[in-house]
């Protein structure tokens, strides 16, 4: 029998036990390679921005041995001829590291300016839920309901579609800093959509068949 532990980001996560001849196998495992790479970074309206990747390679390259494989294909992302995508410098003030029960991860970094710069990423609906405005062109604009419920829908199709989908979203904090823990909550309002990243993820050789058998053993 297969016992399906839990399914999430479109890896099947489970453990497998098969009897036959007083034979025990037991298989732990994904139905994916967790061979993640960028597949393509936009704005809310669905235009390419490399704001939106700059960003997020900010926030990846800031959260060092913490970052999972979602942060190291964001460092192993180049521009379509190959090229190192460019990143404006900023110095760490602290990093926040990703939290299962946040689904995000974040960092508060230091421009030039000397200005202080709130940057998250992760799960669609979390990172959604602390905006309430949206970068277009350059500006900042209100996150009306509309283009919420547009942007989610093309969110989910992604999903559909077998990608990956995190939010990249911004707050300027001017020279505030963060203090503990118990402020971030304070500090993850208001925020600004930059935008989103989806990913591929392909599918181990093997995949179809462990989804045939499971559909077999009434999974």
């Amino acid at each position: 029998f297969y016992v399906v532990t839990r399914y999430e980001d479109g890896c099947l996560f489970l453990t497998a036990t098969i009897l036959q001849q007083a034979l025990t196998v037991e298989q732990t495992g994904t139905l994916t390679r967790d061979e993640l790479s960028v597949h393509r970074y936009t704005d809310i309206m669905g235009e390419d921005s490399l704001d939106v990747i700059e960003l997020a390679k900010v926030d990846s390259s800031i959260q060092g041995d913490s970052g999972n494989n979602m942060d190291r294909a964001i460092l192993n992302c180049r521009l379509p001829d190959g090229g190192e995508i460019p990143v404006a410098h900023y110095d760490k003030v602290q990093a926040v590291p990703f939290d299962f029960e946040r689904r995000r991860s974040g960092c508060i970094v230091r421009g030039i300016t000397g200005n202080n710069l709130l940057i998250i990423k992760g799960a669609f609906d979390e990172v959604l839920s602390l905006c309430s405005s949206m970068r277009f062109h350059g500006k900042s604009e209100h996150l009306d309901h509309e283009v919420r419920r547009r942007f989610s829908q093309r969110a989910t199709h992604m999903n559909k579609q077998g990608h990956r989908v995190i939010l990249v979203a911004t707050r300027n904090l001017g020279k505030l800093r963060l203090v503990d823990d118990l402020e971030l909550g304070t500090l993850e309002i208001g925020m600004t959509v930059e935008g989103m990243i989806s990913f591929v993820d392909p599918p181990k050789d093997d995949a179809k068949d462990a989804v045939a058998r499971l559909t077999e053993l009434g999974v």
